[in-house]
C-alpha cells in the first residue's frame, strides 16, 4: 500500500489504478476475494468503486430530537428489475 501522507495526489492515482487493475482481474478470473480487495482500497482512499457508494450528509441541519429522522427517498427501479421482489419496506 502506498503511504497516503507522503504524496496525497500520487496515492490517489495509485489507488484508482489499483481498483482498475483489481476490477480487470475480476472480469478475467472470477475470485470471491477481489470484491473485498476493491472495497478496501476504495474505503482506504475515499474513492467510489463498484462496491462502495458516497452518502451525502447535510451537517448544517440538525434534528429536533437526539435521534436522526428517516426520510424515504424515491429511487427509480431499473428496467427489468421487479420492484416487489427486490425492494423491502421497513
Amino acid at each position: 500500500m502506498l503511504p497516503q501522507n507522503e504524496q496525497p495526489a500520487l496515492a490517489n492515482v495509485w489507488a484508482r489504478m489499483k481498483i482498475a487493475s483489481l476490477s480487470a482481474q475480476s472480469i478475467r478470473r472470477p475470485d470471491p476475494e477481489l470484491p473485498q480487495a476493491i472495497r478496501q482500497v476504495a474505503l482506504d482512499y475515499d474513492l467510489l468503486s463498484s462496491f462502495t457508494a458516497f452518502v451525502a450528509v447535510d451537517s448544517t441541519r440538525r434534528t429536533e430530537e437526539t435521534e436522526g429522522t428517516i426520510v424515504p427517498v424515491a429511487v427509480p427501479v431499473p428496467e427489468g428489475v421487479k420492484y416487489k421482489t427486490t425492494v423491502t419496506d421497513h
